[in-house]
């Protein structure tokens, strides 16, 4: 059987207060396969939380900012929508990224379809890259 991914102290955190017997019964709950698919379900849940908290708290600071941009007439205010539009994009992708980072240490076969996935990606953006030098450059 494989060994419990919790780390000890993490266990010992969460049952400090609680007898050692029931310890033995978490340790052992946390080494089945229901306890690692809840392990990755509470992950998922808390990584898909953070990534909405974290987009929410971007969100309303950047549209206050655009907001008194406004009021001041500044021109710099469509600048910060814009701005805006884009960090919520890299609040997506870098929770999108945590989320297959969960995926892939928890499901080996998914770690070889992302594995695959991102060496196909990378290529397809030297590809796209080389491709639009000439576009751009005329800009």
């Amino acid at each position: 059987m494989e060994q419990s991914e919790v780390p000890e102290k993490a266990v010992e955190a969460v049952t400090g207060a609680v007898p050692s017997g029931f310890r033995y019964e978490i340790m052992q709950f946390f080494d089945s396969d229901l306890g690692r698919m809840t392990q990755t379900l509470l992950s998922l849940a808390l990584v898909i939380l953070m990534t909405v908290v974290i987009k929410r708290i971007v969100s309303h600071g950047l549209h206050r900012l655009q907001t008194r941009l406004r009021a001041q007439n500044n021109s710099s205010a469509a600048l910060i929508g814009f701005m805006s539009h884009i960090v919520v994009g890299l609040v997506y992708i870098f929770g999108i990224i945590s989320v297959i980072g969960v995926l892939r240490t928890t499901i080996p076969v998914i770690d070889k379809i992302f594995t695959s996935l991102l060496a196909a990606g990378g290529i397809i953006t030297v590809i796209a890259g080389i491709a639009s030098q000439q576009a751009l450059g005329s800009m």
